[in-house]
C-alpha cells in the first residue's frame, strides 16, 4: 500500500508498506524506465526492477517493508569522467586562447 507519492528535485519519494510475510510486492510508477533509474530504499539499498509491457518503473518491494523508498536516476561513474575530461579540455582550450591573445598583443607593442 503505498501512503505518499511526492516528487523533489527530480526524484520521487514512495511511502509504501507490504503487509506479505511472504510474498514481494509488485509496485508501478508513472515514470518511464529509462536506463540508469533505480529504486532505493533510506539505507541506499537497492530494490531490483522489473520489466513492464508499458515500461514504466516497477520494482519489488520485500515481505513487511515499510518506510521510503526513492526513485531517481543516477549516472554512470563514466559520465562523470566524461564531465571531468570535458572540464578539462575547455581550460585547457581557453588557456591557449588566452596564451595566443597575449602574445598576439605583445606582438603587436612592438
Amino acid at each position: 500500500m503505498i501512503s505518499d507519492y511526492h516528487k523533489n528535485k527530480g526524484d520521487a519519494y514512495l511511502t509504501i508498506k507490504n503487509d506479505s510475510t511472504i510474498d514481494d510486492a509488485i509496485v508501478q510508477v508513472p515514470i518511464f524506465n529509462y536506463k540508469y533509474y533505480t529504486v532505493f530504499d533510506k539505507n541506499n539499498k537497492k530494490l531490483d526492477l522489473v520489466g513492464s509491457v508499458n515500461n514504466c518503473v516497477t520494482f519489488k518491494v520485500p515481505p513487511r517493508y515499510n518506510g521510503t523508498l526513492t526513485i531517481g536516476f543516477r549516472e554512470p561513474i563514466s559520465w562523470r569522467i566524461s564531465e571531468i575530461i570535458s572540464a578539462i579540455g575547455f581550460i585547457v582550450v581557453l588557456f591557449i586562447g588566452i596564451k595566443l591573445l597575449v602574445a598576439k598583443r605583445r606582438k603587436n607593442i612592438r
